[in-house]
């Protein structure tokens, strides 16, 4: 990237080290500069569009709301199958939801150590 570049390019121009150490700190400070002066004039363009769109804040605080509850919603269902797949013995997740409702069935043959294989 453009950034790593910059320090290869001083360690190659300057062969003393304390040099191109002091030189690269003030690359870093100057790449930092750069980028918060690039955030506020983000923050400044996204200023334009939020008046210039008219947002309905109202809108915007019913999607949010909506998007908590449904990433909510898909964690639990992940802690929940997590539960039923912790378990150390495989045929305990047969008779658990997960083998009555189809989602894990079993990948070994008859005579083999059991195993299972699940979706998700």
């Amino acid at each position: 990237s453009v950034a790593v570049s910059a320090f290869d390019i001083i360690g190659v121009v300057s062969q003393n080290t304390g040099w191109s150490s002091l030189k690269a700190l003030r690359v870093v400070r100057v790449v930092r500069l750069v980028k918060m002066l690039r955030l506020v004039r983000a923050s400044r363009m996204f200023k334009r569009w939020e008046t210039r769109l008219e947002i309905n804040y109202s809108y915007l605080t019913l999607a949010q709301a909506l998007l908590l509850v449904v990433m909510s919603a898909h964690w639990m269902a992940c802690i929940w199958v997590l539960q039923a797949t912790i378990v150390s013995d495989a045929q305990m997740i047969f008779d658990s939801w997960l083998g009555d409702d189809g989602y894990c069935w079993q990948t070994s043959q008859p005579g083999e150590e059991l195993a299972y294989d699940c979706d998700g």
